[in-house]
């Protein structure tokens, strides 16, 4: 699926704005503040219900205006359209309400890539979780309501041991803690093994690095439910639950050790995008699906080779792409050579013929 049409009202700076953008790249220019990454912006909350710069809705209405409205033309003949105001968001999709968010997310996979998007190698295990979740939502449709059982219980038992309950009351939730976690855990292990193949591909075709993705399921190698039973006395002193799958981690390797310890910064972010690469290509290997990438900031600290790298990986991926830079002549002349090309000013979007 990818957009034929998008149309903006009163997002940020942008009063108005219509553009037919390519089924592939997309190049959108501009200074800072001038509105470009808004047109990003307005992609991932009409696919997701959310801006991915504020959770503030009041900040993302154009002043003085009372709601925002972003509606999308799709090459499969539908229509989907998103209005938010300061107290309600409707809606639609082929003139039907989508009544949750993830009912929405779940028609147009997006993946935004940002500056920041390293920290999916250097930063904490819920990074490297939020990707695994990613996938599996749109992989498996029963997997979210799994992963909100598991959530659910997680936080009922801890509320428990913070009020110092009986162990006849916690037993209840322990077994439901068992049965939702082991179930998450093995939807989550099966992931990081498809994962780890299609990133290995990304990463000999593209980077060079040696990558290898080690699982830990947050509690060990005993069976979950001997390790609650075994820490229950702990979790009541420290008032929640220590061990599962919340604390579940895919550690990044590359020449046998950590990759966020060894590896320069231009290849930590050449490795996070082979990553997003990989997720994307399994997806559309298990469901048929395509992805489209918003990527904020292109030449972002890039020296001219791995900058290079990028847009080889990038030209790869056959699907829409939003690619946002400051200049033209920031990118890659292969990367322009395949893009349209845009440019706003103002919040005034103009196509570069």
């Amino acid at each position: 699926m990818s957009i034929e049409t998008l149309s903006i009202r009163d997002l940020r700076n942008i009063e108005s704005a219509v553009l037919s953008p390519e089924q592939g790249i997309n190049i959108i220019t501009g200074k800072n503040a001038s509105g470009k990454t808004t047109l990003l912006e307005a992609i991932y909350l009409q696919f997701l219900a959310k801006s991915f710069r504020s959770n503030r809705t009041e900040s993302i209405i154009r002043f003085d205006q009372e709601c925002l409205q972003v509606v999308s033309n799709l090459d499969t003949n539908k229509t989907i359209g998103i209005e938010k105001s300061r107290t309600s968001t409707k809606i639609r999709y082929s003139g039907t309400k989508i009544a949750s968010t993830a009912q929405l997310a779940r028609i147009q996979p997006v993946v935004l890539i940002t500056p920041e998007s390293h920290q999916i190698v250097q930063g904490g295990p819920k990074e490297r979780r939020s990707l695994l979740d990613w996938l599996l939502f749109h992989v498996e449709h029963d997997y979210f309501k799994s992963w909100k059982n598991y959530n659910r219980v997680l936080k009922q038992r801890n509320t428990l041991l913070k009020k110092k309950s009986s162990k006849k009351e916690l037993a209840v939730w322990d077994e439901k803690l068992v049965q939702t976690g082991t179930l998450l855990d093995k939807k989550r292990k099966k992931t990081v093994e498809e994962l780890l193949e299609q990133l290995e591909k990304k990463t000999r075709q593209f980077s060079g690095i040696s990558v290898a993705l080690d699982y830990e399921n947050g509690w060990g190698e005993e069976e979950l439910a001997d390790v609650i039973k075994k820490e229950k006395e702990k979790d009541r002193i420290t008032g929640y639950t220590r061990k599962g799958p919340h604390r579940a981690e895919v550690v990044i390797k590359t020449q046998g050790r950590s990759a966020s310890q060894i590896l320069s910064r231009g290849q930590t972010k050449i490795l996070s995008l082979a990553l997003e690469m990989a997720k994307i290509s399994l997806l559309e290997k298990k469901t048929g699906k395509k992805t489209i990438i918003l990527f904020d900031d292109l030449p972002a600290e890039l020296d001219k080779e791995n900058k290079e790298k990028i847009t080889n990986m990038l030209l790869s991926m056959k699907t829409q792409q939003f690619i946002t830079a400051i200049n033209n002549e920031d990118l890659p002349t292969e990367l322009r050579a395949e893009a349209g090309m845009f440019h706003v000013e103002q919040g005034k979007v103009m196509r570069v013929l």
